[in-house]
């Protein structure tokens, strides 16, 4: 007679459970980085967006001051953006929050001249 056992036994499941882990510590650090990623591009389409608001301002008032806040402002949660204005000019300039922890790119600024500045050139 033949005894037939069901299941797994116990290595086999210490087993799977260790290619598990190893998985997904190769798999989060990735993760984190396309999060980071896909936050950073998100705050460069918003500068995108202030800097055309700023620039229809100025083709009405011949001034940058006073410009409204561009919509995609208020949804963005990962960075800070600030706009520095004056009469002939300005600067969109985006501060990564405290949970992006983006230190790759860091700071990240636009002027009206079209120029771009980060901590790395990739980083645009």
């Amino acid at each position: 007679m033949q005894s037939q056992s069901r299941g797994f036994s116990l290595l086999e499941l210490m087993i799977t459970c260790a290619v598990i882990a190893i998985l997904a510590s190769i798999a989060l650090p990735s993760y984190r980085q396309h999060i980071i990623k896909t936050h950073r591009v998100r705050a460069q389409v918003c500068m995108v967006d202030q800097a055309n608001v700023l620039e229809r301002h100025y083709t009405r008032a011949l001034s940058y001051l006073q410009a409204p806040a561009a919509a995609c402002v208020v949804a963005l949660d990962s960075y800070r953006l600030q706009v520095q204005a004056t009469a002939g000019g300005y600067t969109v300039i985006a501060d990564p929050a405290t949970g992006q922890a983006d230190e790759a790119c860091g700071q990240l600024t636009l002027d009206q001249a079209g120029r771009t500045t980060a901590v790395r050139s990739a980083c645009w």
